[in-house]
């Protein structure tokens, strides 16, 4: 697909007003498109984890709400996770590392209630919603109840699924002043 075309398609997505600690850190997930980029997800902190067995090469990242927010079973409620293949170190540099990796493409699709094996580790919290909107509040620090994840989002999904990203996790650059 053309970059041009690309940038129609994916609208950045600044989801660190939702995030755990955006103040501290800032996780970027930009596309890679011959050679150009494409920004698309901004987030706080992030978790990327290792694949779980010999088996299963996906590795994950997940951004989690911010606010304590906990779903109805009192788990951390997520507002991103992406299935991620081919993970390459690029380089650390002062506190921050960036890496390049592609969009898991064989994730199994179902549909939004399947509990297949990969069916829910491509979860993306749509541009503009807000999960705490009218969300209800429970326990003696008044956290929100949202849900666990956001729904799956097909559309997004076959649009992004094999390309190339490339992530940034480190300290939130307003933590640096111009003085330092």
């Amino acid at each position: 697909m053309d970059t041009d075309d690309l940038r129609k398609l994916i609208k950045p997505n600044d989801l660190r007003p939702y995030s755990v600690r955006a103040d501290l850190c800032l996780t970027t997930v930009d596309i890679v498109n011959y050679g150009e980029t494409v920004p698309w997800l901004q987030a706080g902190i992030a978790r990327l984890m290792a694949p779980d067995g010999h088996r299963d090469r996906t590795w994950r990242l997940h951004a989690y709400a911010g606010r304590n927010a906990m779903d109805e079973t009192g788990s951390r409620a997520q507002i991103l996770r992406l299935p991620l293949v081919g993970v390459e170190i690029e380089f650390v540099y002062n506190h921050r590392i960036s890496l390049s990796a592609f969009i898991g493409s064989n994730v199994e699709i179902g549909d939004e209630f399947s509990r297949s094996d990969h069916s829910g580790e491509f979860r993306v919290l749509k541009r503009g919603v807000d999960p705490f909107n009218g969300a209800p509040t429970e326990g003696a620090d008044r956290h929100p109840v949202i849900d666990y994840l956001p729904p799956f989002d097909r559309k997004l999904y076959e649009i992004v699924r094999g390309l190339q990203v490339s992530i940034s996790i480190g300290p939130a650059p307003e933590l640096f002043s111009k003085e330092q």
